[in-house]
């Protein structure tokens, strides 16, 4: 709708944003705005202790679909310089997931939802599997512990 003037214009747009602060997911059609959790505070153990379980995973406000945890595993420094790098005391993982192959997800960071863990943005990438009709996504992580507000699983 084209605005004619400058005040129907910021009329227009504080119409939307009053809209949008109170029915949120009705205005923007986002229905996991609220209770969003950082993947920084949620670590391996979290994870290893869901395995099997199934996420739901939006792209662009739309559910892109259904994928399961099928592996956690962690990624021990076991080099022998290893341990005097910049990143040796990282906590280092990655996550497999499983998901149908008739919906397959590009490389894309995407909001994943789980009824335990919450709702976090999560970079996942495409996993060639030449023998499944499944598709396979991972995810890799490599962060220092300090940073994270560690919770209890």
């Amino acid at each position: 709708m084209p605005f004619r003037s400058r005040r129907q214009f910021l009329a227009g747009c504080s119409a939307v944003t009053l809209a949008a602060a109170a029915a949120p997911t009705s205005v923007l059609g986002l229905p996991f705005l609220r209770g969003k959790e950082s993947l920084d505070s949620i670590g391996f153990g979290h994870f290893a202790t869901h395995l099997g379980t199934t996420f739901r995973v939006w792209q662009n406000g739309v559910g892109a679909g259904d994928l399961a945890l099928v592996e956690a595993r962690p990624q021990p420094a076991n080099l022998p310089g290893a341990l005097e790098a910049p990143d040796a005391h990282n906590e280092r993982f990655s996550l497999v997931f499983e998901g149908p192959a008739d919906l397959p997800l590009e490389q894309n960071t995407y909001l994943f939802d789980h009824a335990a863990l919450g709702r976090f943005l999560m970079f996942i990438v495409p996993v060639f599997s030449p023998r499944s009709p499944r598709a396979y996504y991972e995810a890799i992580f490599n962060r220092p512990f300090a940073q994270r507000n560690r919770r209890e699983f």
